[in-house]
């Protein structure tokens, strides 16, 4: 009994300094986000000139990249052992990056389904993708990290966060620009994987904080008509992110 009872003492002394500053918090972080896409697409257009379907692949197309602000709200739990702290965190975020390819207005790189990228414009009577873009509506995540203290209330951290996001793909062309321009509009739902890296600083009342986080989806599929013209188009899209980010975070 006397066993059971020292054994019983020093594991409760060992797991109160393994976890001595176990505390929940709560977060905001606000910074920039730089989209990297890339994109295949296959299309096919009925000619009435010719009275055929033509075909085209595109190959790989890098979509241009517009920098976006992104801001997260974020809360989680730091269990502090010996050596480091464990974070189990989860967050919601908003970011306004976009990333698109061609431009309708002046015609600059539209895709007509000769194999030509236009840099003046379509010709009247070609099958042309005039613009495509995707955006990010949300992203929901949740995982998991470690953080160390390497000076004076001076932290390094770095966690892998599991994604949710629903993603909103535009494209406009037409199989006779004479026609008229169509647009098609496609919402998909992907997950993906975010390893970040970080420092922070704790300024007493808060700790504040830079994170560098790359953001990785599942490839998208997306696809549609241009009515009543029998265009239509796949794409195969590769969204990848990369986020620099200042967090306040607080332990309540």
């Amino acid at each position: 009994m006397k066993k059971i009872l020292m054994c019983t003492a020093a594991a409760t002394m060992l797991a109160g300094s393994a976890f001595a500053d176990n505390g929940a918090y709560v977060g905001f972080g606000l910074g920039n986000t730089f989209a990297n896409i890339s994109n295949k697409t296959n299309a096919s257009a009925y000619d009435v000139d010719t009275g055929k379907t033509e075909y085209h692949s595109f190959g790989n197309r890098r979509l241009k990249d517009k920098t976006g602000t992104t801001g997260k709200l974020y809360a989680g739990y730091e269990y502090e052992m010996q050596e480091f702290s464990l974070l189990f965190e989860g967050g919601y975020t908003l970011d306004t990056s976009e990333a698109e390819y061609g431009n309708e207005t002046s015609g600059e790189n539209n895709l007509e389904l000769d194999g030509t990228p236009s840099s003046v414009g379509p010709d009247d009577s070609d099958p042309v993708i005039t613009s495509m873009k995707l955006k990010r509506n949300h992203i929901v995540s949740v995982g998991m990290g470690i953080k160390k203290e390497v000076a004076a209330k001076f932290s390094v951290m770095g966690g892998l966060d599991l994604l949710h996001s629903q993603f909103k793909f535009q494209s406009k062309g037409t199989a006779d620009y004479t026609t008229g321009v169509n647009s098609v509009v496609k919402k998909k739902s992907k997950f993906g994987l975010a390893p970040w890296v970080g420092m922070s600083w704790d300024a007493g009342i808060v700790e504040a904080g830079l994170r560098y986080q790359y953001s990785r989806y599942q490839q998208l599929k997306t696809g549609g008509d241009y009515t009543p013209n029998k265009f239509n188009i796949a794409n195969k899209i590769k969204p990848e992110y990369h986020t620099i980010m200042v967090t306040i975070s607080k332990k309540i």
